[in-house]
This record gives structure tokens, sequence and C-alpha cells, in this order.
């Protein structure tokens, strides 16, 4: 995975690079008779980096919150906005004098918002294909239930068979750890694990209770007999609670 997103950002980097210097390579005059420097590629070249990975990240993000807007969003603007005030330093501060005018030189040229629209996007082209194909033809049970839940149908039947997938498995792990030798002392080890048809607890327990493998979320509410609201109406907080010993 590591060796795959490297070559995935050399990919980004060669794009993000040779495409704006092509791009800029007939010399841009600006309207004030400027032509388009190395500084003015560079910044170029930066803003596109900072929006990619930022697309790149919000790509990858699974749940988006309010504080996901604000990292991937914020930290765009926080560069435009940087480059800004950067390019006016000077010569309030005595730093950074060849950066004088390049919010200018950059933010007033047609082809860097030309790029901007279309260089970011082309990178990640390929991480959305590769992403769409995953989910369509191997998704994993996080991707499949998010498109069912998004499509509103009850992911039920793909939960359950991926559980008893999982179930099997672990029988069969069990099975092997059962013939392995010292296999009891390290399941007592483990509270809840069994050992053929023993639990390994602390509990008296019966021989021929079935293992429960798994568990499940509940509502108060579901199926039952009387609900909360009416099991609450129903008492009267006026008396006076009798008192125990």
């Amino acid at each position: 995975v590591f060796c795959c997103w490297i070559l995935n950002s050399i990919f980004h980097s060669a794009l993000l690079f040779w495409i704006p210097l092509l791009a800029f390579g007939s010399d841009i005059v600006f309207a004030n008779g400027q032509s388009g420097s190395l500084l003015v590629l560079g910044n170029t070249v930066y803003s596109y980096v900072v929006v990619t990975v930022c697309l790149k990240a919000g790509l990858e993000h699974t749940a988006w919150t309010w504080l996901s807007h604000l990292a991937i969003w914020g930290s765009v603007a926080c560069w435009f906005l940087f480059l800004f005030i950067y390019s006016h330093f000077y010569p309030v501060f005595p730093i950074a004098p060849d950066m004088v005018g390049m919010d200018s030189a950059v933010y007033g040229c047609w082809v860097f918002w030309f790029g901007l629209v279309l260089i970011p996007p082309l990178c990640l082209t390929r991480d959305m294909a590769w992403k769409m194909a995953k989910r369509s033809f191997s998704g994993s049970l996080r991707e499949r239930v998010m498109q069912m839940e998004q499509m509103d149908v009850d992911p039920d039947r793909i939960i359950r068979a991926s559980f008893k997938t999982k179930t099997s498995d672990r029988s069969a792990f069990m099975r092997i750890l059962r013939r392995t030798r010292g296999s009891e002392a390290l399941l007592n080890l483990c509270p809840g694990a069994y050992v053929g048809r023993r639990r390994t607890t602390s509990i008296a327990t019966s021989e021929d209770l079935p293992p429960v493998d798994h568990g499940y979320a509940f509502s108060q509410e579901e199926r039952g007999a009387v609900t909360q609201e009416a099991l609450i109406r129903a008492y009267d907080s006026t008396q006076t609670k009798p008192e125990g010993r």
C-alpha cells in the first residue's frame, strides 16, 4: 500500500509540474507588459499542489463533518490568503522583496485560473476511476453498507452474509488452535472463548451452552408490549417512596 501511494504521488507530481510548465512555456504576457517569471510558475504550481492535496484528502474521507470541511476548504482559502498577504510584506518588513506584486501576477493571469479548474481534477481522475471501480466490483462491507443506505435499502442481508463468513473463519481458527499444544492455557487468557464445548470463564456454565460468537444492539422501544413513555407516565411521582433497609 505504501509503495502504491508513493508511485501515485510521483504521478501527481509529474502532472502538477509539467502541465503548468508547458502552459507557461510561451512567456505569457500580462496586461502590464510583464511576462511570466519563474516565481509566477512556482507559485502557480504550489497553488495547484495545495488544491490537489486537499481534494485527495476529501476523496479519501468516509464521513464528512464540519471539521472536515473546515480543514479541507479552509486550507485552500488560507493558502490564497497567505499569498496575498505575503506579497505585501516588503517594504513594511525587510523580507521577500522578490514577492512584491506576486498576488497580482498570479491572480491576474487567466492561465492560472484555467489550470486551477483543469489540472487538480485531471490529477485525481485516475484515483476517482480506481475508487469507483473498486466500490463497484470489490467494495468492502462498509462501502457496500454505505451504498445501500444511500439507496434507502436495508443492508441487513449483506451484513448477515459477512457475519456468517467471519463466523466460519473464526470456527476454523478455533479448531486449529484446539489442536495446538498449550491452547487450553492460551484460551484461558481470553474470557468468553471456547475449547470444545466448554467455556473458559470463572462463572460455572452448562456444558451444553452453545457458543455465543456475536452480540447485537437493540432499542428499548423495539416491539415492546409497553412503550417507555407509557411506563414513565404510569409512575406517580407525587407518592412518597417506600423506605428500604
